[in-house]
């Protein structure tokens, strides 16, 4: 079944890091609970080291407010290397998984099951320095993917009517988490038709995983993205994102990266392993068909020899014994030809855009962005009739410089 809805407490601290919180200077509105902010600084703005708190009394910062390096906050982290490494806290997907497990009761044992766990893997993690400063963590990503996770983030709070207290249609948020996915699927698809094979293999690789990283989000609204009134949308939506995914596997693999050891993607292993973990999220008779592609996965990493049972993702291992069955009938059929394009990639996705385009005949876009609405649109959907936005200029509303916190 599509995930259910759950608490924000299950925020993944990936989503609340960053070194330097904007002061009281900066612009704020609360707005039916949530906050909209100005993240754009200017040089007599002042920063402070000290994070707000939460219901907890743990310190939370919002990366979504600005992208800057822990030791200097003076340098954007989107003007450093984009292929690099960077050090990132446990995902809180991952630790929550864990935690259920472990816990009898659902609720307050969970949470604190949750930060038990979340405190000893964290512990003196410098995060979204390069992996040389702590090379014993095993959760890093490459920046570029993380810069594109923590946009989709701020996206999303763009495509939340309740958070700009206006009411639109019942499914506008969900549909907004479907034009996102489609956002990042457009970027793919675009570095795939590049002729020379191999030219852009790591800046696919930072869309095919800061994609993952936002689809295992149950904070930001993408649980919204299984519950809209056009089931069949999803379904496809879920097969081309794994039919992206087995593209993005076969150029590895043409380009001799896809390997157990000594490849230069050093977390293959875990993004496989959360595209593996996806599929079980909505793993009803509803999306069988369109979550296939997971028995692929296992035999590619049969196949190039890496552990996903072994690769710290947990709960890994018992989808690896749950899918062999269906891994060794697959394996009896042949897979298809190989080529740039095994998968029909390049197919599947015009398919898609023909289906569900919206603005122009192409996919994704800002439809869904209520920052983008004019200031009577805005109005007209509202609570109280009056635009939330009305204290900001269009300036700050149009460049994307404005966060919505939810909380």
């Amino acid at each position: 079944m599509a995930p259910a809805k759950r608490p924000l407490q299950e925020s993944d601290p990936n989503v609340e890091t960053r070194s330097a919180k904007a002061s009281k200077t900066n612009s704020k509105k609360q707005v039916h609970g949530g906050t909209l902010e100005s993240d754009d600084k200017s040089d007599n703005q002042e920063t402070s080291d000290k994070g707000e708190e939460n219901e907890h009394g743990e310190a939370t910062h919002d990366v979504r407010e600005s992208y800057t390096t822990p030791n200097d906050p003076r340098i954007p982290i989107d003007e450093l290397p984009p292929h690099e490494y960077i050090l990132i806290l446990r995902p809180g997907s991952d630790a929550f998984a864990e935690a259920r497990s472990k816990t009898k009761q659902p609720g307050s044992d969970e949470w604190d099951k949750y930060c038990e766990l979340q405190d000893k893997a964290n512990e003196g993690v410098p995060a979204l320095e390069p992996v040389s400063e702590m090379p014993e963590h095993k959760w890093s990503m490459m920046r570029g993917a993380w810069i594109q996770f923590s946009d989709a983030l701020k996206e999303a709070g763009y495509r939340n009517p309740d958070a700009f207290g206006m009411h639109i249609f019942t499914d506008w948020e969900g549909y907004g988490m479907h034009e996102l996915v489609e956002n990042f699927l457009v970027r793919f698809h675009k570095l795939f038709l590049v002729k020379e094979e191999n030219q852009c293999i790591q800046d696919m690789w930072c869309v095919i995983t800061g994609l993952i990283y936002f689809m295992k989000q149950h904070h930001s609204g993408f649980e919204l993205f299984g519950h809209i009134d056009d089931g069949d949308r999803v379904c496809r939506c879920l097969a081309l994102v794994g039919n992206a995914f087995l593209a993005m596997l076969n150029s590895l693999d043409r380009a001799k990266q896809l390997k157990g050891q000594g490849s230069d993607f050093k977390d293959l292993a875990i993004v496989m392993a959360f595209y593996l973990s996806l599929t079980e999220e909505y793993d009803d008779d509803t999306f069988n068909d369109a979550t296939l592609w997971n028995v692929k996965i296992v035999e590619y990493a049969k196949k190039s020899g890496i552990d996903l049972a072994g690769c710290g993702v947990f709960g890994t291992d018992d989808l690896v014994s749950a899918l062999e069955e269906n891994v060794e009938d697959d394996e009896k059929e042949p897979w298809p030809k190989e080529g740039p394009d095994r998968w029909d990639f390049k197919k599947a996705f015009q398919e898609h855009q023909k289906l569900f385009a919206t603005t122009g005949g192409k996919l994704g876009g800002k439809h869904y962005d209520i920052t983008q609405m004019s200031r009577s649109e805005r109005a007209g959907f509202s609570f109280d009739g009056k635009d939330p936005l009305k204290e900001f200029s269009d300036k700050d509303i149009k460049s994307g410089v404005l966060v919505v916190d939810p909380k």
